[in-house]
């Protein structure tokens, strides 16, 4: 990721990392370009040559950077932009600092904490692990800096403060082997000490205060078991590896062998100052979109959309009761009822999944004659009014599927079949044609609920043979392949409805007839969030959203309903009322052209 950085309130952007396509001008007495370089911020990450090298070479390598302090907490400040799952007692603490006159507390006792990071993939490469650890006392059975499994086996990574084995010794155990390399002197408590893990080829060298101080052989791939990094413990017995102590400055540089001889070690990562201010701006070229710190995250700022007579619109195609075949729509930034858009030309269905565009709503399977499902795919052009079209056809008949999509890819995930399947297809928006398969869910379902940012889309609950699920699972849009374990909703649920901006993803209602919602940060792995409540509670609804706004309409209480309500997506509380949709309908489809995955 490059950062752009404005020197003053009102002045010309320059760049850390590749040049934008000319200057950009920023005039607002109101928001200042936070620096993702040299800046007087507490908790940007500096551009200084110990971090990201000099002229910023191995700046793409740095895949984490926790400072662990009161401005960032426990977040990553990496381009990765990574927030933790928090597990137990673990804090930020004044009590013990290396740098920011705050750091990482773990308490090493039963109610340990520990935290989780997606993707603990250290490849087959050289990497670096390093960190400043302030240790209390060794009260567990092998404490435990930083790992990357749930089971000890090939893959894995684990750096221990006194694993039993050797328990006064720093370790580090490599690919399921039981041999382990171990530093030469004891491990220092109640001080603080920089220690490094380095691979260079296949040479392992434990580093203490920047001197070799232990070495091995291993040119093992290590990309972990269960896709996470574990930090304060490690993921196989959490409550017989929890740390005791402060740790600060955490670092993880895949295909870099930082240090190949002794060193003296780095200076912070992060600068110290004021911390993020709520209104901030900076350019993300990963997206290449501008986004704005809303006191809490980043979001992405629209600086763009199509003329849609009134903004944002979105879309609720078929439904029942009596398979119906009506498209109706709303206008997403103001209140009110829905009105009639037109018709799915191939037939009355419910149960149907749907994504879309900026510019084209699709809507793919459904039941047409109970119990029979069909494959057709349709689309309409969200801006004009009237019925949709042919685009192609599913891998198979399905129905009780959900959907979502990036502003180029559409993703159909799960089915009725009538149990459930695992099927993913995705199709290429702006091009009409048959859906080809991307991958599988991790579990077969039915009556699931889907949502994206521009990168990830995220697939929720649903059941199968009389039960329902509470995992969410999440893929990379733009790749191929199957989902992976992301958390948990709240409660097991089928039936319900999701939508989302480009951080925050949103889970409503679902059987029998909750009125719950949750929300997630699709960025970070993590579990969902309570945010508020439905203004009545039902099953079989449907949903659409905008960078601002989530919407849900129809469902079953159990008795078919016309409610449109919605939520601001960047809060949390209750629903409100929107209006009614032109008649009650249940299993309907919805989605928009203001959605968080465009």
């Amino acid at each position: 990721m490059t950062i752009l950085r404005a020197n003053t309130i009102a002045g010309t952007g320059t760049t850390f990392g590749p040049l934008l396509d000319g200057n950009l001008e920023f005039n607002s007495q109101n928001y200042i370009i936070l620096p993702k370089g040299t800046s007087s911020q507490e908790g940007v990450l500096r551009n200084t040559a110990d971090v990201v090298g000099t002229g910023g070479t191995y700046y793409d390598n740095l895949v984490l950077a926790m400072p662990f302090n009161a401005a960032t907490g426990l977040t990553d400040v990496s381009s990765r932009n990574r927030n933790p799952a928090a597990y137990g007692n673990v804090a930020i603490s004044t009590a013990q600092s290396k740098y920011y006159g705050s750091s990482a507390y773990f308490d090493g006792t039963s109610n340990a904490g520990y935290l989780t990071l997606d993707d603990g993939n250290l490849g087959s490469g050289d990497f670096t692990v390093e960190l400043w650890a302030y240790l209390i006392s060794r009260n567990s059975t092998y404490p435990c800096f930083v790992s990357n499994y749930t089971t000890f086996t090939t893959g894995s990574f684990s750096f221990f403060a006194g694993h039993n084995v050797n328990p006064t010794k720093y370790s580090i155990f490599l690919n399921g082997s039981p041999t382990g390399i171990y530093s030469s002197n004891n491990i220092i408590y109640n001080s603080w000490v920089h220690l490094a893990v380095v691979r260079s080829g296949s040479n392992i060298t434990i580093y203490v205060n920047g001197t070799s101080d232990g070495t091995g052989t291993s040119s093992a791939t290590l990309n972990g078991v269960g896709s996470k990094y574990w930090i304060g413990a490690s993921g196989d017995t959490p409550p017989n590896t929890y740390l005791n102590g402060y740790l600060q400055d955490l670092r993880i540089y895949k295909g870099l062998a930082k240090y190949t001889a002794n060193f003296t070690p780095p200076d912070r990562i992060a600068e110290v100052g004021v911390g993020f201010k709520t209104g901030q701006l900076r350019y993300n070229t990963d997206s290449n979109k501008v986004e704005l710190y809303d006191g809490n995250q980043w979001t992405e700022v629209q600086s763009s959309r199509p003329d849609l007579n009134g903004g944002a619109r979105g879309l609720f195609g078929g439904g029942q009761p009596t398979q119906t075949n009506n498209i109706e729509y709303v206008n997403i930034s103001s209140t009110g009822n829905a009105l009639d858009f037109g018709d799915l030309i191939a037939g009355a269905r419910n149960v149907p999944g749907s994504c879309a565009s900026s510019t084209r709503g699709i809507w793919g399977g459904g039941i047409t004659t109970d119990p029979a499902s069909t494959n057709t795919i349709q689309y309409i052009t969200i801006s004009s009014t009237g019925n949709s079209q042919d685009f192609g056809d599913l891998t198979r008949e399905h129905s009780g599927l959900s959907g979502c999509s990036s502003s180029t890819r559409g993703l159909f995930m799960g089915s009725a079949d009538p149990a459930g399947t695992n099927i993913i297809d995705y199709i290429t928006i702006s091009s009409v044609g048959n859906a080809v398969d991307y991958g599988d869910l991790l579990t077969a379902k039915r009556y699931a609920a889907s949502c994206s940012s521009t990168t990830r889309a995220l697939n929720a609950g649903g059941n199968a043979g009389g039960s329902s699920f509470n995992t969410i699972e999440f893929v990379t849009i733009s790749t191929i392949g199957n989902t992976q374990d992301f958390g948990d909703l709240s409660l097991a649920r089928g039936n319900f409805t999701s939508c989302s901006n480009s951080t925050r993803g949103i889970f409503a209602g679902g059987g029998p007839t909750n009125n719950i919602i949750d929300f997630v940060l699709i960025a970070s792995s993590g579990n969902a969030i309570k945010f508020g409540d439905l203004t009545v509670g039902r099953t079989y609804l449907s949903s659409c959203s905008s960078t601002i706004r989530g919407v849900f309409a129809g469902g079953y209480t159990p008795t078919n309903q016309n409610i449109i309500d919605y939520i601001t997506i960047l809060t949390q509380g209750n629903a409100v009322d929107f209006g009614d949709l032109i008649a009650p309908r249940l299993t309907q489809a919805g989605c928009s052209n203001a959605h968080g995955g465009l």
